[in-house]
Order: structure tokens, then sequence, then C-alpha cells
């Protein structure tokens, strides 16, 4: 296949700015025409914006590069930076390599399970819940959790309202705490930065409970903001994950989620009657197994 170059406009060439969502749909409609998973990525720094250029790199794509790193790998960011910032890309297939882009596959056979099983959960399902519901479900295939749980977690949380508002100050569809929002990179009232957020909190504490490595490493790890490729700790604690049975890691990661991970240790005697109750509600059960 020929090398392909493409180029997005951004806000300088139309009334609307180019939305995050359809960034997204712009990267799989390609990966899906093309039947690539993997690709070389090189970018020109070219811009629609000849006064004031905009260069393929900074912080302008780092949320969606977050959102999508194990979905597409690099190629979703650059893509992303060429959405965001007016970029031209050249895009040429490559062999997929396993070792650091190797999720695509999985994750969609994971994502398209969504479709059908989102229904069944009984959620909301409006006034544009559907598409955080959808958001939340994908965001748990990148991150290796079970999208049934992720998806009533945040339904616990916040029944899928972005304006939701703890009496503790958690804010938003993912009910965080400003101040740990900011130290997970993330603003809590973008919806879809705090579900993708959430998801990263979720698996790095599913990883401390699976692993004997050091818990500060695996945060840190998933704290950091991505630039489209997995970090080994990333990679070792998605094979933890997709080898463990059961439910019993996630459920040490709700405890963290709910009431700090200082509690993620205790038994299910010791939890506090809202957290018992919390993860009752997502997952049925009134154990910790």
């Amino acid at each position: 296949m020929a090398p392909m170059s493409t180029r997005v406009r951004d806000s300088a060439d139309s009334d609307t700015a180019v939305s995050t969502a359809s960034q997204t749909d712009m990267v799989r409609r390609y990966i899906s025409d093309t039947g690539q998973s993997s690709f070389e990525v090189s970018a020109t720094g070219a811009s629609t914006r000849d006064a004031n250029p905009v260069p393929c790199g900074g912080q302008d794509g780092s949320s969606l590069r977050s959102r999508l790193r194990t979905r597409l790998g690099a190629t979703a960011a650059a893509l992303a930076l060429a959405a965001v910032g007016g970029c031209k890309v050249t895009i040429n297939p490559a062999p997929t390599d396993t070792s650091s882009e190797g999720t695509s596959s999985s994750y969609s056979a994971c994502a398209a399970q969504g479709v059908d099983k989102l229904p069944s959960l009984g959620l909301p399902s409006k006034d544009g819940a559907l598409a955080l519901e959808k958001e939340a479900w994908n965001d748990a295939c990148t991150y290796h959790l079970s999208p049934v749980l992720y998806v009533k977690q945040i339904n616990q949380e916040s029944g899928f309202k972005t304006n939701a508002k703890s009496g503790a100050g958690a804010d938003g569809v993912a009910q965080f705490l400003p101040g740990t929002a900011s130290d997970w990179g993330f603003d809590p009232q973008n919806a879809e930065a705090a579900l993708d957020g959430g998801a990263r909190y979720d698996a790095a504490y599913e990883c401390v409970t699976l692993t004997h490595n050091d818990a500060n490493a695996i945060v840190r790890s998933f704290e950091k903001a991505s630039d489209g490729q997995l970090s080994q700790t990333e990679k070792d604690c998605f094979k933890l994950m997709d080898d463990a049975s059961g439910t019993s890691a996630f459920k040490r990661a709700l405890i963290a989620y709910n009431a700090g991970p200082g509690d993620m240790n205790k038994s299910w005697g010791q939890l506090k009657d809202e957290t018992q109750g919390y993860i009752k509600a997502i997952t049925g059960d009134s154990n910790l197994s």
C-alpha cells in the first residue's frame, strides 16, 4: 500500500472546531478502511494556520493520545494531532509490533461487544448518557478492565451525569476530587477525559493488587500522560490483568476509588458501610473474593 497523506481541518477552516468524538471516529474509520493496525508515522509540522503555525507536537493532542494509546497506538496520536493542530501526517503501513502496540485486535473485539451488551445493563441511556456509556465501555477495553463493571461503576458514581457533584467536592461524571484529577492529569469536568482517567485509576490499582512490585511506580506509570507507546510497566500490568480470574483485584481497585488507597488491604468487615455498599452495587457481591 502506498503511503497516505492526510490533512484534517482545524478550527481555522471551519466555524466549528473538530471535536474529540469526530477525531476518534476519523482514526477508527481509517483503521477500518485500510485494515492496518500498526503504522510508521511522520509528521511534517505543516499547518493550516500560515500566520501562526501549529507544530505537530505539544499538549494539544495529549488527552486524545492518552485515551487512544492502547487502542490504535502511535497512529492515533499522530492523527489526533492532525485533527487538533492541522498538521500534515504521512502514514506508512508497517508490520504490527506486538511488543508495543499489540492490543488493537483485542480492543476492537472488546469494544464491539458493547453494542450488544450496553442495552441490557439498564442504564440511563438518555440525555447524552448513551454516548458516555459507550466511551466508558471503550475506555475499559483500552485499559483491560471489565467493561460491564466499569460502566456500572460510573453509573453508581454519577448516573452518567456530567454535572454531578458530591457533598465531599467530587466532581463530574467520574466523581474525582479536583486535586486527585490534577494528579492524574485531567479536568474532572471534561467527561471524556474523566472517564479515561477513571479507567486508568482502576487499572493502576488493580495492577497494584496483582503484583508485588513497587506500587508507587505502577501508579506513576498510569498517572503519566502517554506519548502513544506503552511503558514496560503497563505491558506487564495488562498481561497480569488479562491472565487474572475473578473480580477480587478489581474489587480492591474499587476500594481505592471509593475510600482511598489506604483502605485497599482491609478485610470486608473492616470497610466502611458506604464502601461495602459501593462494591455490592457494582459487582453484586458482599465479599472481596
